[in-house]
């Protein structure tokens, strides 16, 4: 043990957050004894602080290349080479009775090294005969003499900016790999005011007379889900030396349900507090083994206490033999509580018998394994943390991180030093779409669509937007981050929401019901797909996966690459399974979607959410759209999503007509719901429950490379109801809605049979792209389908092939149909 005879002191460091661990590795206990730590020579710098004015400084620097020290134990020179000492060289203690170039003794009354010039003994060298630096895990103590230096008291050491008054005058240091200590002291004839954070962390130290008042830090850190309120103790007029710490007030209040499977601690907790649960008594020939949050292992400890920051649900495992009493430390997901930063929370646990020496997180923008021996690795070590549940947490700029991974160093009863690791995370701006959980508004958890933008569908209408609001303040349409919620829906049917917010259906001031009218368009921020390729999200509602889906699309171009519904659409049995209790209705339930696309790794895609036609559950709840995975997850038939991405026949090849005029079947119409057929003279939507049925039918694909630019039909049924019962025309490869057209305007109140002549002008469109027509029907009441015949494309708006066709008879076009999906940073 080095011991210093000075008034001296050291600097370590440390961070402090009590935020919850959720979501953490499974990879815990990942050994390497020895290796990169082991051999590293430390830098320390020692510092005694009187005032303002007074200091000592001292610093033991890691050895220059080349430099030498000579070990009396055992008569061998050694040198400082490529990074450590070499083996050493046997060197004698008396000068050679003949020597020649170069040969050298060692003078050990002198401590000087001795080197045979040609002209005779050079004058010598001293060395030192301890080796110089000081090495990794070693400890350092402090002469107890600083604690009566004349004229001062010892006020506390600071470690790195942070207070520790858990250590005493003589408290004994590890050296780690930074190590800069220092000892605060307070001079008799002034007062210390130090103001320190929430982290202990010291913000300013200022020394006034008796009776004084000092002045607060300027700047104050801020806390999520807090503002500042004040200092603890008073600044002013002080007659003693002062610690005063930043207070903060809770601005969330909301409480987050624990749930305790196999042991105790279930209750509601404020944000921000700790939890503590227990295993139950095992069973006979079993034994603890380990609690789980999802899929992933937290603690190895029977009685295990975490932070809580949102809805967990923990279970404790049982296995036939209790795990190794081994330290292990495991890291959570980015926790997004600060916009443009990743902020990660770890958590380590040190047996009796280990003492810690070092803990912290490994950054790299790799997608690479990392350890502390990686290249291009940046090691950021831990200098503070929670003493209930030996939690830390650390931000770094998003831009700069891809993977990142936690490490503890211990050393044993024999002080032999090892690492362990936890699992990767890996996350990065360019990876993941922004609030794919809806959770945070500028960082703060409030629950929002920040990072989505929305788009209207039906004619810019007030009343009728799925994501936007009309905000008469500013004169335009906003997000409508109502829809984001915290609660059940139907009173208390349970979302399967990750975390503490998704994408509802019914929210304070907007109860959706069958009667709704409301459709759009809701698009992520850009994401460029990365790791293995898999994405993942969650999804209720959407009755007819033709009306409400969720699209990956292309950046560069809004090429949709894949298309996805509610597969598992109010399913209560796997609703049930994935919950984990009973489901009794499923309609919004949020069932978990997994799928691959790796044929798109290194693409700029987004996410659209689309609910394009009103009522019959044409709404969709969404959360956690996942655009990382490092490894594929594993999946199963209920999770592994369906890509219903539209196929078209012609598509590449088509001409300036449609393939089939619908005036004799149905042949080379896309059916994706099974509802199209040919009934009763006419192309129909009710092949299986007649007018209940719900779906669309897709023409082959044409152009307007031609003569052929007026598109004719004739159309029957309640079209009236022009929200449900439409005619879309869709771009190829994109599959956007470029025209959506639907009764013509003396058409109005058309509820039943009998067919009338309907027409529109498709000139307008791009000659160079492919088109296709798309029979919408999401309408189940009376008359409630498609019901269509002799539709084709025509020279002029004077039909060869209706009789009594008119030019009023044109179709209304909807006004304000989106078609470029331009992101714009709500």
């Amino acid at each position: 043990m080095v011991n210093i005879k000075k008034a001296l002191a050291c600097f370590l460091v440390v961070t402090l957050s009590l935020l919850t661990v959720a979501f953490l590795a499974k990879e815990t206990t990942i050994k390497a004894t020895g290796g990169q730590q082991t051999a590293e020579s430390v830098e320390l710098t020692l510092v005694s602080y009187f005032d303002q004015e007074n200091t000592i400084t001292s610093v033991f620097e890691i050895p220059e290349e080349g430099t030498r020290w000579f070990d009396e134990s055992t008569d061998k020179l050694h040198v400082y080479t490529s990074g450590a000492w070499d083996a050493g060289t046997a060197v004698p203690v008396v000068a050679p009775e003949m020597p020649s170039t170069g040969d050298m003794w060692f003078d050990e009354a002198k401590n000087t090294l001795y080197t045979y010039l040609a002209e005779g003994w050079d004058a010598g060298e001293v060395l030192p005969t301890a080796e110089p630096d000081l090495k990794y895990g070693q400890k350092l103590s402090l002469n107890s003499s600083l604690a009566s230096m004349p004229g001062y008291s010892f006020l506390f050491w600071e470690v790195n900016g942070s207070i520790r008054h858990d250590y005493a005058i003589d408290h004994v240091f590890t050296l780690t790999k930074t190590n800069v200590i220092k000892a605060v002291f307070s001079p008799s004839d002034r007062h210390a005011v130090v103001f320190v954070d929430a982290n202990s962390e010291i913000l300013k130290v200022e020394y006034v007379a008796d009776n004084g008042t000092a002045t607060p830090p300027e700047t104050l850190p801020s806390k999520p889900g807090y503002s500042t309120n004040g200092w603890d103790v008073s600044y002013e007029n002080v007659t003693d030396d002062v610690v005063t710490v930043l207070q903060y007030t809770a601005t969330d209040t909301t409480e987050y349900l624990v749930t305790v499977e196999n042991g105790t601690g279930d209750g509601s907790y404020a944000y921000n507090t700790v939890a503590t649960v227990t295993a139950d008594v095992p069973s006979q020939g079993n034994y603890f083994h380990h609690w789980s949050v999802g899929d992933e292992i937290v603690s190895y400890q029977s009685t295990y206490k975490f932070s809580v920051y949102g809805a967990t649900t923990i279970t404790a495992v049982y296995e036939g033999s209790a795990p190794s009493d081994n330290p292990y430390v495991v890291l959570g997901d980015d926790l997004a509580i600060r916009s443009g930063s990743k902020t990660y929370v770890g958590q380590f646990y040190v047996p009796t018998g280990y003492t810690l020496i070092e803990y912290g997180i490994l950054t790299s923008i790799s997608e690479a394994e990392i350890n502390l021996d990686t290249i291009r690795t940046t090691r950021y070590p831990g200098y503070k943390y929670n003493a209930a549940t030996k939690e830390f947490v650390m931000s770094f700029e998003e831009n700069e991180i891809t993977a990142a991974r936690a490490y503890l160093i211990c050393s044993d009863s024999e002080d032999a030093i090892h690492t362990y690791y936890s699992g990767h995370r890996y996350s990065s701006s360019i990876y993941q779409v922004k609030n794919g959980g809806f959770e945070f508004e500028d960082g703060a958890i409030t629950g929002s669509l920040d990072g989505w933008y929305g788009y209207n569908i039906w004619k810019n209408e007030k009343g009728m937007q799925s994501f936007l609001r009309w905000d008469d303040g500013n004169g335009k349409f906003v997000n409508l981050d109502d829809r984001v919620v915290n609660t059940t829906y139907f009173d208390n049917h349970p979302y399967n929401r990750d975390g503490s917010y998704n994408l509802g259906i019914t929210w304070p001031g907007g109860s959706w019901d069958q009667t709704s009218e409301r459709m759009g368009h809701l698009r992520s921020s850009n994401f460029t797909l990365g790791g293995s390729g898999w994405i993942s999200f969650k999804l209720g509602g959407g009755k007819s996966s033709s009306f409400a889906f969720v699209s990956v699309r292309r950046a560069s171009d809004n090429y949709e690459v894949a298309r996805f519904g509610n597969k598992n659409y109010n399913n209560t049995a796997i609703a049930s399974a994935q919950y984990g209790s009973a489901i009794t209705n499923a309609e919004a339930f949020l069932f978990q979607y997994y799928y691959d696309l790796s044929e798109y790794l290194g693409t700029e895609l987004y996410f659209l959410i689309t609910e394009s036609s009103s009522k019959e559950w044409c709404i969709l709840s969404a959360d956690s759209f996942v655009t990382y995975y490092p490894i594929a997850p594993s999946t199963d038939s209920d999770t592994l999503a369906t890509n219903i991405l539209p196929t078209i026949y012609n598509a590449g090849s088509s001409t300036n007509q449609l393939a089939n005029n619908l005036n004799g079947n149905v042949n080379n119409w896309g059916n994706p719901n099974n509802v199209f057929r040919w009934d009763d003279g006419a192309g129909r939507t009710n092949a299986i429950s007649g007018d209940n049925d719900l779906g669309v039918a897709r023409s082959s694909a044409f152009n307007i490379n031609g003569p052929n630019t007026y598109l004719w039909w004739q159309w029957e049924g309640n079209i009236s109801q022009d929200k449900q019962l439409f005619i879309s025309i869709k771009e190829v490869g994109t599959n956007i809605e470029v025209l959506r057209l639907v009764r013509r305007d003396n058409l109005s109140g058309k509820t039943g049979g009998g067919f009338d002549n309907h027409w529109f002008d498709l000139s307008g469109l791009d000659a160079g792209k492919e088109y296709y027509v798309e029979l919408c029907d999401n309408l189940t009441i009376g008359w409630g389908l498609i019901s269509i015949k002799d539709i084709y494309l025509a020279q002029n708006n004077q039909s060869d092939k209706v009789g009594s066709a008119q030019p009023n008879d044109v179709a209304v076009s909807i006004s304000g149909i989106e078609t470029e999906f331009a992101y714009e940073e709500p």
